[in-house]
């Protein structure tokens, strides 16, 4: 899944991969890893942003998530304390590995 991120004051558009969605009170989460950064980043439904490519690859997971919520996450991400590596704060290995691990699934690793 893609999604474009549009700053309305820089007047700036950015397009980025999504590697695992959730809701909180009914809003869509997304989690990205935006240029420049070494970890994951959230984004809201909300906030400025549009779908560009609604299609889920074949390497998403449902799960329920440590809340008790629904969440579809990337299977890369289910292994080892890789998900949590790369929410907080920045690590440039974890980044790395999970392309790494992309790479293996003969996936490139997008936009990042």
């Amino acid at each position: 899944m893609i999604i474009k991120e549009t700053d309305r004051f820089l007047k700036t558009e950015e397009e980025h991969e999504v590697y695992a969605i959730y809701w909180v009170d009914g809003v869509r989460h997304y989690y990205i890893i935006p240029k420049g950064f070494d970890g994951f980043s959230a984004r809201r439904d909300r906030d400025n942003i549009s779908v560009v490519d609604n299609r889920i690859s074949k390497g998403f997971r449902l799960i329920r998530s440590s809340s008790g919520n629904d969440m579809l996450l990337h299977e890369a991400l289910l292994e080892g304390d890789l998900l949590d590596r790369l929410l907080e704060p920045q690590d440039p290995e974890a980044v790395q590995e999970f392309k790494k691990k992309l790479e293996l699934n003969d996936e490139k690793p997008a936009l990042f």
